[in-house]
């Protein structure tokens, strides 16, 4: 359960969790620079590269790896 209040009426805060199978949660947070639509674009990037990769993650524990798949997409 959570709650997210925002500044403005778009904001740059994230957070998100995953259930990757019956032992593991993948917790994600995170804060863009800023506030309105250019923080809550880039937050939007970063959900969606994140989603994309968490099929890897699922059959695999290299968290880094995907951390770096996200940050290329991103860059």
């Amino acid at each position: 359960h959570g709650k997210m209040v925002t500044a403005t009426e778009v904001g740059g805060d994230y957070y998100d969790y995953f259930k990757l199978d019956d032992h593991r949660v993948m917790i994600a947070f995170g804060d863009a620079t800023g506030h309105g639509m250019t923080a809550g674009l880039i937050v939007t990037i970063a959900k969606v590269a994140l989603v994309n990769h968490l099929g890897a993650l699922k059959d695999s524990n290299n968290l880094t790896a995907i951390v770096r798949a996200v940050n290329d997409s991103l860059l």
